[in-house]
C-alpha cells in the first residue's frame, strides 16, 4: 500500500485532526473534573475543620487530629489553582496520565492521614468504606481523558490507594482482595467507556471531513474504514452531465462584481439544486459551468442515463433569458478516486466519459442547440421519437464517429 501519495497523507494528517479533537474534548473533561475535585476537597476541608473543633452535635468518641483539616486545606489551595489555570486554557496532553497521580497521592495522603492519628482501629472502619467509594470513583474517571493509559493509571492507583488504607487501617486481605478486584472491574468499565468516545470522535470527524468532498451516498455507505475510499479508486458506470452558461460573460461586464459573484451563485444554487433532486451529485462548479454525475452511490442506479437527461432538460428551462445553457451528457465507465495533495485533496471521476460529455457541451455551439447527448445516453435514457439525430460526428479525442442526438422540437 502507497505510504506517500496524496490519500496517505492526507489520512495521517487527518488522524492528526482526530487526535487534536480528542485531546481538545479531554481538556474540557479535564476542566470538569477539576472543579468538581476542587468542591469535593471543599467539602473535606470543611467536614474536617468541624470535625476537629467538635461543635455540638459534632461530637466524636475520640479526638480528632488537626493535621486532617490542615492537609485538606492545602490539597484545596492547590486544586483551586490547577482548577483556574486549566479554566483560562492552561493545559498540555501529558496531563491526562500525570493529573490521575496527583488525584491518587490526594486520595492516599487524606485517608492514610485519618487511620495514622485516630487512637483506634476500630474508628477508621469507615474510612475504608470511604476509601473504596472514592478509589471507584477514581478508576472510572480515566475514561474522561480520552487516553488508554489514564484509565490505567486511574485503575493502579485507585488498587493502590485502597490497598495502602487497607493494610493500615488492619482490613482482612481477604477483603482487601475482593476489593481490589472490583476496582480492577471498574478500570476494564472505564476502558469500554473510553473506546467508545474515542470511536465516536473518530467517525464524526472523520464524516464531517469526507462529507465536505465525497458524495453523501458514498459516506454513508461506509460503515466501516471510511477513510479507505480515498486510497482504492472506484470504477462504475454513470451518466456525467457537463453545463456551461451563455452569454454570462458579456452580461457580468456591465455589472459590479459582488453582483456578477451574487448573480452566479444564484444560478448555480439552482442547478444543482435540480442536479440533486434527480440523485445526481455535482462533482464540481468550473466557473459559469458545472460537472454533474449520477448513479454514484453505491451499487450504481440503472436509471441514472434517465435522471441525468431529465434533469439537464429542467436546468434549460430554469435559466431565464438573455441567459442561455449549453449542456453535454454522456454515459460510460469512468474512474471515481482522490486527486492532489495533503493540503488539498478533491474527490473526482476522470476518465474517457468525462472528456467527451465536455466535448459534448462545447459542440452545442457549433449545432445551435441547448442539449446534445451520445447515442449511449440516449439508448439507456429511453425516449424515441422524443430525440432527433444529429447523425454520426467525429468527436475531437476521440477515435471514430459518435451519433449524436438532441430533443425532438416540442419535446419536454
Amino acid at each position: 500500500m502507497d505510504t506517500t501519495g496524496p490519500a496517505a497523507l492526507f489520512q495521517r494528517e487527518l488522524a492528526a485532526s482526530v487526535e487534536a479533537t480528542l485531546v481538545q474534548q479531554a481538556r474540557r473533561n479535564e476542566v470538569t473534573v477539576a472543579r468538581v475535585r476542587a468542591i469535593a476537597l471543599g467539602f473535606v476541608t470543611v467536614l474536617d475543620v468541624v470535625l476537629w473543633t467538635q461543635p455540638p452535635g459534632f461530637t466524636l468518641p475520640y479526638a480528632f487530629s488537626g493535621l486532617n483539616p490542615l492537609l485538606a486545606a492545602a490539597w484545596l489551595a492547590a486544586a483551586l489553582a490547577l482548577a483556574a489555570a486549566l479554566s483560562r486554557g492552561w493545559y498540555r496532553p501529558w496531563l491526562r496520565a500525570a493529573l490521575p497521580l496527583v488525584d491518587g497521592a490526594i486520595m492516599l495522603s487524606l485517608f492514610a492521614c485519618i487511620v495514622l492519628t485516630a487512637q483506634s482501629i476500630e474508628y477508621v472502619r469507615p474510612a475504608v468504606t470511604n476509601t473504596a467509594i472514592a478509589c471507584a470513583l477514581l478508576a472510572v474517571s480515566g475514561a474522561l481523558r480520552l487516553k488508554r493509559r489514564a484509565v490505567w493509571i486511574t485503575t493502579a492507583m485507585s488498587v493502590v490507594v485502597f490497598a495502602t488504607v487497607a493494610s493500615l487501617a488492619g482490613n482482612p486481605v481477604p477483603e482487601t482482595l475482593f476489593a481490589c478486584a472490583l476496582l480492577v472491574g471498574v478500570g476494564f468499565l472505564g476502558m469500554w467507556m473510553n473506546e467508545i468516545a474515542r470511536r465516536s470522535v473518530r467517525s464524526e470527524v472523520g464524516r464531517l471531513v469526507l462529507g465536505r468532498f465525497l458524495p453523501r451516498e458514498v459516506v454513508d455507505g461506509a460503515h466501516t474504514e471510511p477513510l479507505a475510499l480515498l486510497a482504492r479508486p472506484r470504477r462504475l458506470v454513470a451518466t456525467v452531465l457537463v453545463s456551461d452558461l451563455r452569454g454570462f460573460t458579456s452580461q457580468a461586464e456591465h455589472m459590479p462584481p459582488e453582483q456578477v459573484l451574487q448573480l452566479l451563485n444564484q444560478v448555480q444554487s439552482t442547478l444543482a439544486g435540480i442536479v440533486h433532486r434527480h440523485h445526481g451529485r455535482v462533482d464540481k462548479f468550473m466557473g459559469d459551468g458545472l460537472l454533474a454525475v449520477f448513479g454514484m452511490e453505491p451499487g450504481g442506479d440503472a436509471d441514472h442515463a434517465a435522471q441525468a437527461v431529465q434533469a439537464a432538460r429542467e436546468m434549460g428551462a430554469a435559466i431565464a433569458p438573455p441567459l442561455k445553457l449549453g449542456i453535454g451528457v454522456h454515459s460510460g465507465p469512468l474512474v471515481a478516486g482522490c486527486l492532489g495533495s495533503g493540503l488539498r485533496l478533491e474527490f473526482t471521476v476522470i476518465g474517457d466519459t468525462v472528456n467527451t460529455a465536455a466535448r459534448l457541451q462545447d459542440m452545442t455551439k457549433e449545432f445551435g442547440v441547448d442539449l446534445l447527448v451520445s447515442a449511449e445516453t440516449r439508448r439507456l435514457a429511453g425516449g424515441g421519437g422524443e430525440w432527433r439525430s444529429l447523425g454520426a460526428v467525429a468527436i475531437r479525442g476521440r477515435q471514430g464517429e459518435q451519433e449524436l442526438f438532441t430533443p425532438a422540437v416540442g419535446s419536454v
